[in-house]
């Protein structure tokens, strides 16, 4: 097993940086495209769907909304930070480029 000398791990932690950076822009993106492609989504509170479903709509509209997206938003940021970019961290920065394109459609709908 080969020990990473001071310029691999420099190299390591860019590509880290740049796939974390990637995972948001698509987030951003998806979250753009599925607003144009299919509006706001109706809401689920009709009686003949499952208590848990109803409940995971009034969750995720809830952190999709003010102020609670930017607490989200902050919340993702911190993790990231935690992370430090690396184990995983893309999925957190697809979430927030999620979060941050959600608002962004909100903003300009």
């Amino acid at each position: 097993m080969k020990i990473p000398t001071e310029n691999t791990s420099g190299s390591l932690a860019k590509r880290d940086v740049l796939r974390c950076g990637i995972a948001a822009v698509v987030g951003v993106l998806v979250s753009l495209i599925q607003r144009i492609s299919h509006g706001v989504p109706a809401q689920v509170d009709k009686p003949g769907f499952p208590e848990w479903i109803r409940e995971y709509d009034r969750v995720a509209r809830s952190i999709v909304a003010w102020p609670w997206n930017m607490v989200f938003a902050i919340l993702l940021i911190f993790m990231l930070a935690l992370l430090r970019f690396r184990r995983g961290a893309w999925a957190l920065a697809f979430c927030l480029g999620l979060v941050f394109g959600t608002i962004a459609s909100n903003a300009f709908s």
